[in-house]
């Protein structure tokens, strides 16, 4: 289990924006829409179930799910706020946190992935929006993991490892981020399992999983992708006795 944040170590919306599009991709496409439609569009439920072709109750319902699954996303990467607080941070931060145009680019990259599948480009046109986004403030934190993340759906992985890459060593700017330590701790972790998925690179993808626990040591997950780097590179003792923290499934 990864350690939490109490509500009151940091303003809410600066623990959950930058896992909010990794959060919002968890979610069902009708789930998804209606947060989006809701909290990014700004509109009541009446129109957000005229949208979805639902009634006001039930697309309260809808809405209410979705926060709720939010909630418990945030959870499990550390960040404990109530739905209350998820709501009402999103609803005031979402749009108004960034300018016209990097408002602009965030709602679009959530609506393509949305509603447009990888096939269609809807991958591709969220990662140009970030990438337009990134010219203007290169140092976003959120912006740049979240464009890798969405380099590694379209099979750009090299373009991933780059972001990451960035995100460690260039100059990002956590300020919004509840907490530094486990944010890079998630880019060590994500640009490791690049490094093992993709480019069967085991030694480098070890040393990052090694910097991800160093930063986190309760991260979820680094243990059993380490020990399948130490299998494949022919240290069994190694393996089993990082198994023997998080054992394979």
């Amino acid at each position: 289990m990864q350690s939490t944040l109490n509500a009151s170590d940091s303003d809410p919306w600066n623990q959950i924006a930058p896992l909010l599009d990794e959060a919002l991709n968890c979610l069902g496409k009708k789930e998804h829409d209606a947060v989006v439609l809701r909290y990014f569009e700004g509109k009541d439920l009446k129109q957000v179930g005229a949208s979805l072709g639902m009634r006001e109750d039930a697309a309260r319902m809808r809405v209410n799910r979705a926060v709720e699954k939010l909630r418990q996303f945030f959870n499990r990467r550390g960040v404990t706020l109530s739905a209350a607080a998820i709501a009402g941070a999103v609803s005031a931060n979402s749009v108004q946190a960034a300018p016209g145009g990097l408002a602009a680019a965030i709602t679009a990259a959530a609506l393509y992935v949305s509603n447009l599948p990888m096939t269609n480009g809807g991958y591709e046109k969220a990662a140009a929006d970030y990438s337009r986004f990134l010219e203007i403030k290169p140092n976003d934190c959120s912006a740049r993991h979240n464009r890798a993340l969405y380099y590694e759906q379209l099979g750009q992985f090299d373009n991933a490892i780059a972001d990451y890459t960035t995100l460690i060593e260039g100059g990002t700017d956590f300020s919004r981020v509840g907490n530094k330590d486990k944010q890079l701790a998630l880019d060590y972790h994500y640009r490791g399992r690049a490094y093992q998925w993709y480019k069967r690179d085991y030694a480098k993808a070890v040393a990052d999983y090694n910097e991800a626990l160093r930063l986190d040591p309760n991260i979820d997950g680094v243990h059993l992708h380490r020990g399948q780097c130490y299998e494949a590179l022919g240290q069994a003792d190694m393996a089993q006795q990082v198994f023997a923290i998080e054992p394979p499934h």
